[in-house]
């Protein structure tokens, strides 16, 4: 598979100009020891209220004092990232929100931005105007093909209401809109629902990604999976695998879907690289290494650079630590497939009117 991959990949730099600029930033930060990807939390508040979260309706009169920043230009601009990922929180719940993106890409010039959202917010008309800001994607969180997602993130009708809404994002993403993609969190209850939501995904021609649950950010260990759940994992596993053969609707790798469901099934992940390949930017415009620990946050990228704790963490498998240290830690040969496999997932993410 190495020359085809090879020469998708190359053919993909050749042809897309977004690839090229991603793959040049990833290049360079890694050559002067930047990170490779940050998450911009935007604001803390959000109107959910799951119990795994270190944010949420419960969580926020801690935070409902806390000053946000109008502008993070100044923030991003020392990390030269080739792609941010913004959220909260949950981020629609800035009125601004469209500056940022639009500040995001072309003040700081990152090539590649999407944005993360419990969907209760998103409308047909607010995806237009964070397309016409330049946002490339937005990722809408599911965990079950059901009403259950709704109780589950204690929001009364929100699956229907993704779901009413996933046709209609889709097929303006097929018109050059920002691409869509489902986000899965993988934990004990929604093992068995895993088939049937990359099913979904592919019904409505979406993208979806799966993500490892971590019980570090408020010590919630009840959604993870237990030894009596291991060998569904494995079954969940081997589906995905499998189905990554044959459609390109799952962008999550195969190397870190084997972490992922590795994680959960007991084995600790080790050596996180957090503050150093990846960090968080909170609505402050302080550094903060990882989330799951949000008392560790630094005014200056060498201070976040320098923290320690994170190299004694094995609680997460988070997807935030596991793409930068595929990508920086990966062989050449795996760096070629991985570069395709995106390539092939993501082939239209060259929008017309993209700008250096």
């Amino acid at each position: 598979m190495f020359l085809p991959d090879l020469a998708y990949a190359v053919g993909t730099l050749l042809t897309n100009q977004k690839a090229r600029a991603v793959s040049a930033r990833t290049t360079s930060n890694l050559m002067n020891g930047l990170p490779i990807s940050a998450n911009l939390l935007v604001t803390p508040l959000c109107q959910a209220d799951c119990d795994f979260c270190g944010f949420g309706i419960k969580a926020n009169k801690d935070f409902v004092k806390e000053r946000l920043r109008e502008s993070y230009i100044g923030a991003l601009e020392p990390l030269h990232l080739p792609s941010l990922t913004i959220s909260g929180g949950e981020p629609l719940l800035r009125k601004d929100i469209e500056r940022i993106v639009y500040e995001s890409v072309h003040a700081n010039g990152i090539p590649l931005v999407r944005l993360v959202t419990n969907g209760q917010l998103l409308t047909l008309e607010k995806y237009k105007l964070l397309a016409d800001a330049g946002l490339d994607e937005i990722v809408i969180s599911l965990d079950f093909a059901s009403d259950k997602h709704s109780k589950m993130r204690g929001l009364p009708g929100l699956y229907g209401r993704i779901a009413g809404l996933l046709p209609l994002l889709a097929d303006e993403s097929r018109k050059g809109g920002p691409w869509v993609r489902l986000n899965v969190i993988a934990m004990n209850e929604n093992i068995r629902d895993i088939p049937f939501l990359v099913s979904k995904a592919e019904e409505e021609k979406v993208l979806v990604s799966i993500s490892a649950y971590s019980p570090g950010r408020n010590s919630n260990t009840a959604h993870m999976p237990t030894k009596a759940d291991v060998p569904e994992l494995k079954q969940a596993l081997d589906y995905l695998l499998e189905a990554k053969k044959r459609s390109r609707t799952i962008v999550t790798s195969a190397s870190e879907l084997k972490k992922i469901f590795g994680f959960l099934g007991g084995v600790p992940a080790k050596n996180c690289k957090a503050g150093n390949l990846f960090l968080y930017v909170d609505w402050a415009g302080r550094y903060m290494p990882c989330p799951d620990h949000p008392n560790d946050k630094f005014a200056t990228l060498r201070e976040a650079q320098d923290y320690e704790t994170a190299r004694r963490c094995v609680d997460c498998a988070a997807s935030c630590r596991l793409v930068p240290e595929q990508i920086a830690g990966s062989s050449c040969n795996e760096r070629v497939h991985l570069g395709a496999e995106l390539a092939r997932a993501y082939q239209r993410y060259g929008k017309p009117g993209y700008k250096m």
